[in-house]
């Protein structure tokens, strides 16, 4: 009732295209009588209303009058309106339509129960039920039945994702909502990658190709966690930093242990050399630092999930799971390859056809692009190199190892590999030119040779990448031939965490906000 009060108080609400009702969101007939009063006399152009203009108009209605003069529907609006302020009319509207939406869920037999359960009595179970349905929006809801309805429509092999529309169509809300928010997405632990691939963007499926002992899961795991644990310890700063992101993410591993992820991303978070948390040896301050670590991520929203026997419906179904459950927006797979599982799966799927290793994992990375659609997500794995990478001139997609066509299902791919001897000559000139503000030599490259909606394709992004801490350092970035490119970083804003430093030091630094 309190939103029919509302719009009594505020007639012009039923013209906002921010608010759309019909009878049926109200349960009861008396009200969806008194909102079927209240529409005709607006649209027909009242500009005031009120309890008797909603009795008068009734009058002509026999049965709908009936009822509402059985409900006492003037002294019943009249006590509502006394009560409800038109301030509020937005939270009773939200509340209204996932109620309605609820009930007609259920009308469809679907089980409603994790949002509303009609048999709690205990008024403590019911103040947490409500508080549990006022956290999620009506597109959440909406969401989480979807995904299980594509859940079956998957079983029974239904194509999704199919439609159109004149070309023109909300162009003019595309652009300026582009001005707004730029095509960008959560960055990246090298700021000229985020630059390069404007960031982690969602719907969009990322792959590096590297050799073992390049850190494809180190890689993966630090940008994992700048994605989604809100501080680090700054190792210029010394000091606690915000770091702008908090984002619901993902880390599936198919050879670690969990116990094994986690010690790396104390690690990330602490600055403290993976070692020293190994053996149990810490110096001076390293240990606490640790501790305060622990704690960040125990409130992080980053969750591992350790598969070590799989095949492509057992990640997908991992994906959807943590999507419904935790709305992640951000998935890291460690890499993906031929298992003994897949291969039984896809033979059982293909119904006796045989398929190459190439062709096995082209589908699963067509898989894996799908979801990133499907469920509105980011995707980023990895996969070996093939065995004559040492070789090669111009390291590129033709590395991938077992199936070069993985390159066409990414928007995203580059080669990691360690810089050869030629590599660092061809680019002798820069580092003496720069030496002192680098300090230290590349040990990584990142060879991009992949890249959809940006402007710096085939390049070579040389950085130094701190094994022990999964910290990357960028240092410069070159066109094949080894060229120089004036290459922006793009940083998040990090701001000081003032709960770690002294009123002093934060004064002393001049500002709060800085640009990582």
């Amino acid at each position: 009732m309190n939103v029919l009060a509302g719009i009594i108080k505020d007639p012009m609400v039923l013209m906002d295209d921010h608010y759309s009702l019909v009878p049926d969101d109200f349960p009861e007939r008396f009200h969806r009588i008194v909102f079927g009063a209240l529409e005709h006399v607006i649209r027909g152009g009242a500009k005031n209303v009120d309890a008797l203009v909603v009795d008068d108009y009734l009058q002509s209605y026999k049965d709908q009058y009936k009822v509402f003069a059985d409900n006492n529907g003037v002294a019943y609006i009249n006590s509502v309106m006394e009560l409800t302020s038109d301030k509020n009319f937005a939270y009773f509207y939200n509340r209204l339509k996932k109620a309605s939406l609820l009930n007609r869920l259920s009308q469809q037999g679907f089980d409603i129960s994790e949002y509303y359960d009609p048999t709690v009595i205990s008024m403590t179970d019911a103040d947490k039920t409500q508080s549990n349905l006022d956290s999620v929006s009506l597109e959440q809801i909406l969401e989480h039945y979807e995904i299980k309805l594509g859940n079956i429509k998957d079983a029974f092999g239904e194509s999704q994702g199919r439609h159109g529309v004149q070309s023109g169509d909300k162009m003019k809300g595309l652009k300026e909502e582009l001005k707004e928010k730029p095509e960008i997405g959560a960055p990246m632990n090298s700021a000229k990658m985020t630059t390069i691939c404007r960031g982690r963007r969602l719907k969009k499926f990322y792959l590096k190709v590297a050799p073992s002992g390049c850190g494809k899961t180190r890689l993966s795991l630090a940008d994992a966690c700048l994605v989604a644990i809100p501080k680090r310890y700054d190792l210029e700063r010394k000091r606690w930093v915000k770091t702008g992101c908090q984002e619901p993410t993902l880390f599936i591993t198919t050879e670690l242990e969990i116990e094994e992820v986690q010690t790396m991303i104390m690690a990330y978070v602490s600055g403290v050399p993976e070692e020293h948390i190994l053996d149990g040896k810490y110096e001076p301050g390293e240990e606490a630092r640790v501790d305060k670590a622990i704690a960040v991520v125990q409130e992080a929203p980053l969750w591992i999930e350790h598969v070590p026997d799989f095949n492509v419906d057992d990640i997908e179904n991992v994906i959807k799971e943590y999507k419904l459950k935790h709305q992640i927006a951000y998935c890291f797979f460690d890499y993906i390859f031929t298992s003994i599982k897949i291969l039984t799966e896809v033979a059982t799927k293909a119904r006796g056809v045989k398929l190459r290793e190439d062709n096995v994992l082209v589908m699963f990375s067509d898989r894996l692009k799908g979801i990133c659609n499907k469920l509105n997500v980011h995707i980023d794995t990895s996969t070996q190199v093939s065995g004559d990478w040492k070789n090669a001139k111009d390291p590129d997609a033709s590395l991938i190892r077992g199936a070069k066509g993985i390159a066409d299902k990414v928007d995203v791919g580059y080669v990691v590999l360690e810089p050869t001897q030629k590599d660092l000559e061809a680019v002798k000139s820069i580092l003496a030119a720069n030496g002192q503000a680098f300090g230290q030599k590349p040990n990584l490259i990142f060879h991009v040779f992949k890249l959809r909606r940006g402007k710096l394709n085939h390049v070579k992004v040389f950085v130094h990448f701190d094994f022990s801490t999964l910290r990357t350092t960028d240092m410069f970035v070159t066109d094949r031939n080894y060229q120089l490119l004036s290459v922006d970083n793009t940083s998040v804003e990090m701001l000081l965490d003032q709960t770690d430093v002294s009123e002093e030091a934060a004064k002393a630094n001049g500002k709060a906000t800085l640009k990582w």
